[in-house]
């Protein structure tokens, strides 16, 4: 953009800038053809021939301009002939008849030509400006019996604040088109940068307080069925649905005056598990980015040399069985299995091997060893869960194999007790309690958070000797990482 006549250096953007105000112009080139087409009427009837003769020769402008008001400079002129045409007749051969009315008829004067200088572009605005006052300035000057220096020196004093006006006003016009278009240019490049993901584009409308879907990609297996305002209602994302959790990060980013914000979170819908970056870009409204990503695995654990491990504490099992010797400490080998089988489940976590099933709690917890508490309810003794067991034995055992020494429960010496109850219609309540060691237990939990999410609900530790699971009655599934098996 030229920094002095504001126009664009680019033609092609100062066409587009042009035709879309071409609409406005229009109508207003109609609505002077017809003010001035009425003016000759009223003159010829009041048989005044030289207002008629030039209101007259404006009309015949107008009319030959509007038939080509394809051609830009055909419409500015007309334009500029008009406004320019509309101030000198008023002001130099309408006589004033009646105060009142001459006032008024100024009035509609000087506001039709700020609608023209506001619809042109700033080198013809401060043409007109300067044409018109020095216009009026010389007639009033020349005709005058007395001057009042004081109100030319206003006159020349309101040109030169209109015109530092019009320039501020069409630079911000047109640094908005440019906003609009570097707006427009980058949702095309987003679209080609994540063509090959799942996305959908969300602006806020804080006049309503509502989101409105501005584009989606390969949405539609996410949203089952479900249009982009069930899901954001449907979803859940800790106690709170996405769209509430949307309007909260708004509102909180507004307020910080933070022009970004950016993060990544795990959802549930339905019986999925999503996870979601987001990122919200503050401009004239908040837009909101959706990105479904792909969970991935973990890039902490080389799976060959899992695989190895497993292989090595097979191959120590077998002798020790072989060798058969009494002097073996099975507890040791007792520790040798369950961590075996652990790392058996982490590898099949790892390869997204899953199956939801149902199974009997009390019995499944039984398989690891574990005794029921001394307090045990029997009426939840049958307590049924849809899960997926080989994630909630890995979660058994990490807690199983960093558990400091045993501890004698109800006589039997057993390293964890446990209990349970039904906490809501959704949700089971499982209560551990031994010696644990409960930073190991935290850090294995944390590396394998996003499965684990699948099957709990809450996870806390309230001391060494108490953990509390909040078991989720129907397991999530995640998207893209669990293979169901039937």
């Amino acid at each position: 953009m030229n920094k002095y006549t504001l126009i664009f250096k680019d033609k092609n953007i100062e066409k587009n800038y042009q035709d879309q105000k071409t609409y406005g112009q229009n109508i207003i080139i109609g609505g002077l053809t017809i003010s001035f087409l009425l003016r000759c009427i009223l003159k010829i009837i009041n048989f005044d021939w030289v207002n008629t003769g030039v209101n007259l020769g404006v009309v015949i402008v107008l009319l030959v301009l509007r038939c080509y008001s394809k051609y830009y400079f055909c419409k500015r002129l007309s334009l500029i002939i008009a406004n320019c045409g509309l101030s000198i007749l008023t002001f130099m051969y309408e006589e004033p008849l009646n105060n009142y009315y001459s006032h008024l008829r100024g009035g509609n004067s000087a506001f039709t030509s700020l609608i023209i200088v506001f619809s042109g572009d700033f080198p013809e605005a401060v043409f007109q400006i300067i044409f018109i006052q020095l216009a009026k300035g010389t007639f009033t000057i020349l005709y005058s019996t007395q001057n009042e220096y004081e109100v030319l020196s206003g006159s020349v004093l309101v040109m030169i604040i209109m015109i530092y006006y019009l320039y501020f006003h069409h630079k911000a016009i047109r640094s908005q088109y440019l906003l609009t278009l570097v707006e427009q240019k980058w949702e095309n490049v987003l679209e080609s940068i994540i063509e090959n993901q799942s996305y959908f584009i969300l602006t806020f409308i804080s006049e309503t307080y509502q989101f409105k879907l501005a584009s989606q990609r390969n949405c539609e297996q996410y949203f089952y069925n479900q249009d982009y305002k069930q899901f954001l209602r449907e979803s859940q994302i800790e106690k709170s649905t996405l769209e509430h959790y949307f309007f909260e990060q708004i509102q909180l980013h507004q307020s910080n005056g933070n022009p970004t914000n950016s993060s990544i979170i795990f959802i549930k819908n339905q019986l999925s598990l999503f996870k979601l970056k987001y990122s919200i870009y503050f401009a004239n409204q908040p837009t909101i980015l959706i990105i479904f990503e792909p969970v991935q695995q973990s890039k902490n654990i080389n799976l060959h040399l899992l695989y190895n491990k497993i292989i090595l504490y097979s191959r120590i099992l077998q002798r020790v069985i072989t060798n058969n010797n009494n002097n073996v400490n099975f507890s040791k080998l007792q520790k040798l299995q369950r961590f075996l089988r652990l790392e058996s489940l982490l590898y099949r976590i790892e390869k997204g091997k899953y199956a939801v099933n149902s199974i009997n709690l009390k019995k499944f917890l039984e398989k690891f060893d574990l005794i029921q508490d001394s307090n045990f309810d029997v009426l939840y003794h049958e307590i049924e869960l849809k899960t997926i067991p080989c994630i909630l034995g890995a979660l058994i055992l990490i807690i199983q194999n960093y558990s400091k020494a045993a501890i004698k429960v109800a006589n039997q010496n057993k390293t964890i007790s446990f209990r349970f109850y039904q906490e809501s219609e959704q949700t089971i309540k499982l209560i551990l309690r031994g010696n644990f060691n409960t930073q190991k237990i935290c850090k294995l939990i944390e590396e394998y958070n996003v499965q684990f999410l699948t099957i709990i609900n809450r996870f806390q530790i309230k001391n060494n000797h108490s953990i509390q699971i909040t078991l989720n009655r129907q397991a999530y599934i995640p998207f893209r990482l669990t293979q169901i098996e039937e």
